[in-house]
């Protein structure tokens, strides 16, 4: 059983940091995961599943803009993966709230275990 792989890619392109609210994964590790994507920056969310272990991948995380107290939220974005072992039926979304916008999310194809992917955040306005 091969390593399992997938990365995203993130383009902060608000006048805000991003920060990661929740990391969740039942199945997998984190490789390496951006707590903190500074304005006008990149960051990634990489999880894998190792190599040798009968077992996908599947995670959650939740990213928000970070606002003074003064200041209206642009919202958050979650990303779900699940690649699972046992068939080739892998599912994916990015949904948003607030103002907040996330271009170029694709679903990992069918049967495919090593993607990357790259989405741009800005917001509606």
């Amino acid at each position: 059983m091969p390593k399992w792989k997938y990365k995203l890619l993130i383009k902060n392109t608000l006048d805000r940091p991003l920060k990661l609210d929740s990391l969740r994964i039942p199945y997998g590790k984190k490789e390496d995961v951006s707590a903190n994507i500074p304005a006008k920056s990149e960051g990634i969310c990489a999880v894998y599943s190792p190599a040798g272990k009968p077992v996908g991948l599947e995670f959650y995380a939740t990213f928000s803009d970070v606002h003074k107290p003064d200041e209206d939220p642009y919202g958050s974005f979650t990303v779900y993966v699940d690649m699972p072992y046992w068939k080739h039926a892998n599912k994916g979304t990015c949904t948003t709230t607030g103002i907040m916008k996330v271009d170029g999310f694709q679903k990992v194809p069918d049967g495919n275990h090593d993607f990357e992917n790259s989405v741009i955040v800005t917001t509606t306005i």
